[in-house]
């Protein structure tokens, strides 16, 4: 059943048989106000009612991330991001990574964000291709190496992520420098 093309008292009632699909997309109704009045509080909740789903514990990170009906909470967003993250979620894994890059809730610890970037970039996550450029680019945790950052830039700019062209064009200057 497609959800998303359901009336709202029709999702309302399938809602009401703890069927978990429904109460999502009434969570994501709620959360972006999709024919419903926008209610982060009552999205916040109705994620929150989901059991062993890894989008429902995504956008639970999301929530505490950016306060979304919920106080922001960077320690509680980052154990939300890294369940979803245990269910090969790309968008969970560049969270994660991105926690441990920047120190957001947790310490700062470049290995362990390198290791959740790459499993990402495994997925194809544009994202984590632009990450992976942009550390071995300047040396972040590891060696620096231009051809590994041009690797990961081109993984972008082939996979969708257009404003990487500047960066391409960078890297092919300064590999051409160093010749």
């Amino acid at each position: 059943m497609n959800y998303q093309e359901l009336e709202l008292n029709e999702l309302i009632e399938y809602t009401k048989n703890n069927d978990t699909e429904a109460i999502k997309e009434l969570a994501f109704r709620y959360y972006y106000g999709e024919g419903i009045k926008k209610d982060l509080n009552k999205a916040f909740t109705l994620f929150k009612s989901i059991d062993n789903d890894p989008i429902a514990f995504y956008m639970i990170g999301e929530c505490y991330f950016y306060g979304d009906g919920i106080n922001k909470d960077y320690k509680e967003a980052f154990k939300y991001y890294l369940k979803a993250s245990q269910y090969d979620d790309p968008l969970a894994l560049n969270m994660v990574a991105d926690f441990y890059y920047y120190g957001y809730g947790v310490k700062i610890d470049l290995n362990e964000a390198l290791k959740y970037y790459l499993k990402a970039s495994e997925l194809n996550s544009v994202d984590a291709y632009y990450a992976l450029g942009e550390i071995y680019e300047n040396g972040n945790g590891v060696e620096k190496d231009l051809n590994e950052a041009l690797k990961y830039y081109n993984l972008a700019n082939n996979n969708g992520y257009s404003e990487v062209d500047i960066d391409i064009k960078r890297i092919k200057k300064k590999l051409k420098k160093n010749k």
